[in-house]
């Protein structure tokens, strides 16, 4: 899955693009530059007060420079000016409002979403979530017609009742944008009132899946009381008489199980079962309007501005069966593992995960209110334990076996008589072992600078919709050996966490002589030999384009020849690279990880679906091949593509 996120071309345009080669380093000194504009309404060029506008000013790398943030709000004409802005490439960027991650978001980020009558905007936006365009002022330019165009957000509003008719209060409603790849992109939640009633707000245009996700957290009895008897233990030994709330410990007992009913966690919301006439039955994740199998087809589309009403669910309980196992690594029980319950499908159905249980000191698990159908059982073992957040975890974390990154799992079909005695094997995990080399004349980077350095390996999509697992483990020595640990089977993008060290530049990263530098790559086993290499004398891409046009938005995209690397390829790949272009004219990108590419020049406007399998299919008709060569400068002219 794409992982985009609101603003993805912002932040690659932003970042990914090196300085445009008209003055290449910044001046510094005597800004006495001005820059006079306003803000209005996209659709009604009404002035817009009170939006916050942030001046950022780019370095030589592309990248915001460092300093006391430099910001003012609109009038009540919607006029803003900015004094003494130094000579160089400048961004004027647009808010209304601020963030807020809501009670979890569909794919947990840090940042939150937006939430404000505006969508977040800035100079030379051409569209919602358009890519912004940098002004290139000289030594004292004055700029007085810097108008800022915003669209108002969208928002679904709805309902959400049982089978009954009956509002459910307080559960979790999720709205995840719909990529034209068919994926799914991150969004925001909310949570209904005592109506039952939400209102997803300050969405940009587009598809969306609405959802109310149900995700249950079970632990054994028996783990519940050895828990609960340490923490009695723990009190009375430091005197404490009120035991800590652990949230996992909070909830229904169904059988021989605990079903949580506590808050925490990146899920929340989720019903407690319920009995009728004996039997159990339970919520499960619902899709607008009422289907239980997730279907991009029924998306929802809204357009910017739209208040889209009656956007109504019905979640109906549907009975369950009982499904239990046992959980092992080398023969061993696996004791305080997450054994995950996903449901069949496309990979964007196991992000809906229908349940999660831990496993007791004997590696059992019990998932005692499954509704009936097919699904994946997953476990796997962090390669590396983070800080406990509650006396609960420090207790699971106790026991754990079968090396990091250790996995298993095995498809489940579930019927009304249920599954019983699931065995589940934890295999190990995979690990990237390699090396790092310089080439070139500068002195190599001392332990200082690679004190932070590491090798991350990233998956292209998420495993499941909450953060599951820490990162692979990377290790590197003083002599730039380098292993990654902990590595489960999937596709994974491999890159040094910085790409920048001093004079150096990352040049490639190799396995077995392919280059996979920023690429999407299958892991399904051991990689050795893995050879990450920096070079003092980086690769550069001169370009030059006919016919561009500022109005047009004109942008220059660099991307991928191998067609396989188009699917999953992250909107923050090194080897994604773009540049509005002001003038007819071009300019120079002065590091390019080497490799095989397509050029073209477009209309910004065509990039609203940046990016995907499906824009880049349709703009590689309209692209000129350009193969990059390390440690050499190499040129490219074009034609700006007039595309409909």
């Amino acid at each position: 899955m794409k992982t985009a996120i609101s603003g993805a071309v912002v932040v690659w345009l932003a970042l990914a693009a090196a300085p445009i080669a008209q003055g290449q380093q910044q001046a510094a000194t005597n800004p006495t530059g001005l820059i006079v504009g306003r803000v209005v309404d996209a659709s009604t060029d009404k002035p817009l007060a009170g939006v916050l506008l942030e001046l950022g000013i780019e370095t030589t790398l592309g990248q915001v420079a460092v300093g006391p943030p430099r910001r003012q709000l609109s009038n009540a004409q919607g006029r803003f000016v900015f004094r003494d802005v130094p000579a160089g490439r400048v961004t004027v960027r647009a808010t209304v409002g601020g963030n807020f991650p809501g009670p979890n978001g569909f794919i947990s980020n840090s940042s939150g979403f937006p939430i404000g009558a505006y969508l977040p905007g800035g100079f030379g936006q051409r569209r919602p979530d358009g890519a912004l365009r940098q002004l290139t002022l000289a030594q004292g330019q004055n700029v007085s017609d810097a108008e800022i165009r915003m669209w108002r957000s969208a928002s679904l509003n709805g309902t959400v009742t049982d089978e009954t008719g009956d509002p459910l209060v307080d559960v979790v409603v999720g709205a995840a944008r719909v990529t034209s790849d068919g994926t799914l992109a991150n969004g925001p939640t909310t949570k209904t009132d005592d109506r039952g009633m939400y209102r997803l707000s300050s969405l940009e245009p587009g598809r969306y899946i609405v959802f109310v996700p149900q995700t249950q957290t079970v632990m054994l009895m028996d783990s519940v009381n050895v828990v609960t008897a340490r923490l009695q233990e723990a009190a009375a030994k430091n005197g404490v008489s009120v035991l800590p709330v652990v949230p996992e410990l909070t909830g229904i007992r169904i059988g021989t199980s605990l079903v949580s009913t506590g808050t925490s966690g990146m899920i929340t919301g989720t019903q407690p079962p319920r009995t009728v006439n004996g039997a159990t039955y339970v919520l499960p994740t619902t899709f607008l309007p009422g289907s239980t199998t997730l279907n991009v087809n029924a998306a929802v589309e809204i357009a910017a501005g739209e208040d889209r009403t009656a956007a109504d669910l019905t979640v109906r309980a549907v009975p369950t069966a009982i499904v239990s196992g046992t959980l092992t690594a080398s023969g061993v029980p696996s004791n305080g593992m997450l054994v995950h319950l996903l449901p069949a499908g496309s990979r964007d159905a196991a992000l809906f995960e229908t349940a999660k249980a831990r496993t007791d000191a004997n590696g059992r698990f019990t998932f005692p209110a499954v509704p009936l159908g097919s699904y994946t059982v997953v476990a796997f073992n962090d390669p590396a334990l983070p800080p406990a957040p509650n006396p609960s975890a420090v207790e699971h974390s106790v026991g754990i076996v079968g090396g990091p990154g250790a996995w298993g799992a095995a498809p489940v079909s579930v019927g009304a008589e249920g599954v019983a005695n699931l065995q589940l094997a934890m295999r190990p995990g995979f690990s990237i072992r390699g090396r790092m080399d310089f080439e070139g004349s500068s002195p190599r980077p001392d332990e200082a600078a690679l004190k932070n350095l590491r090798i991350d390996v990233t998956r292209t999509r998420p495993q499941f919709r909450s953060i599951a697992g820490a990162p692979a483990m990377s290790l590197l020595d003083p002599t730039q050996q380098f292993a990654v640990i902990g590595v489960t089977p999937a596709r994974y993008t491999i890159r040094p966490s910085t790409l920048v060290i001093g004079p150096w530049r990352l040049k490639s990263v190799q396995v077995g002589g392919r280059e996979v530098a920023d690429l999407p790559v299958e892991i399904s086993e051991d990689l050795n030999n893995v050879v990450v290499t920096f070079t003092d004398q980086p690769a550069s891409l001169v370009f030059d384009v006919a016919g561009a046009d500022a109005d047009d938005g004109a942008t220059f995209m660099l991307f991928p020849a191998d067609r396989a690397a188009w699917s999953d390829l992250p909107p923050t790949s090194a080897r994604l690279r773009g540049v509005r272009l002001p003038t007819a004219g071009g300019g120079t990108l002065p590091f390019v990880l080497p490799g095989d590419y397509l050029a073209v020049a477009v209309s910004e406007s065509l990039l609203a679906d940046f990016p995907s399998e499906v824009l880049f299919t349709k703009l590689a008709p309209l692209a000129t091949a350009v193969r990059v060569t390390a440690g050499q400068r190499t040129s490219v002219s074009l034609t700006l593509k007039k595309v409909q």
